[in-house]
């Protein structure tokens, strides 16, 4: 058996030998603790996403929780918004429901003064015919129809009107008609009515064969009595 000489190169380079060894194996064992590393900050970045996640839902949660915080702003507007509900439609309604009695009695009011000129017109036409339309045959008949139609008021003055007249009539033998031209109311107020009448009275006697016609221009006042209008004035213009 040979014995094998070791010089001093041979020691150097067994020493770099183990010298690269350890080198070898610490950079495999560091490359091994690598990826344990790294799974750990994978592990870690997770939590910390879940975490950072975790942060708006709570953000996102204080609102509400703030909102349910003032009890009192929800009843206040939900007086609000029942007071708009009931109380604007109840006004409204008011409002249309004042306009319709309005109109209502405008309308009512106008028909009524229309009424009443034409009530009033129709009467005071009727009592002109009456005192201007005569026959000393019937005088009777013609004084019984104009004291039908006057009022108290005026009916004692015109009764003593025709007893003076009567007697006249009857010796001329005087006939008369009347034919009225126009009429026409100038004023209704309340219970009293103003006319205007321009009329034409012919008039035959025994003295004069021949048809007088005399104009009348009279204004005429009615007052309402009984339900009815009466012949209450006359002035002859």
């Amino acid at each position: 058996m040979s014995e094998t000489t070791v010089n001093d190169e041979d020691t150097d380079a067994i020493e770099r030998k183990w010298v690269e060894d350890d080198t070898t194996e610490t950079d495999a064992a560091g490359k091994a603790e690598a990826p344990e590393a790294a799974g750990t900050e994978a592990a870690e970045t997770p939590d910390s996403e879940a975490a950072e996640a975790a942060e708006p839902e709570a953000a996102e949660t204080s609102p509400e929780a703030t909102e349910a915080e003032p009890t009192g702003t929800e009843p206040r507007r939900a007086a609000k918004w029942l007071r708009a509900k009931v109380l604007v439609p109840s006004v409204a309604f008011l409002v249309v429901l004042a306009a319709a009695v309005f109109f209502a009695v405008s309308y009512f009011q106008l028909n009524s003064a229309d009424s009443d000129r034409t009530e009033a017109l129709q009467a005071g036409n009727r009592i002109m015919k009456s005192l201007g339309d005569f026959d000393y045959q019937d005088i009777n008949k013609n004084i019984e129809a104009v004291t039908a139609d006057a009022s108290d008021g005026f009916r004692p003055q015109y009764k003593n009107l025709v007893n003076q007249l009567r007697g006249k009539v009857q010796e001329l033998k005087a006939k008369s008609t009347m034919d009225i031209v126009a009429s026409g109311v100038t004023r209704v107020q309340g219970d009293k009515a103003d006319l205007v009448f321009l009329s034409n009275q012919t008039v035959t006697n025994a003295q004069h064969k021949e048809p007088v016609v005399q104009p009348w221009r009279t204004q005429v006042t009615l007052v309402r009595q009984g339900g009815s209008w009466k012949l209450d004035g006359m002035t002859f213009v």
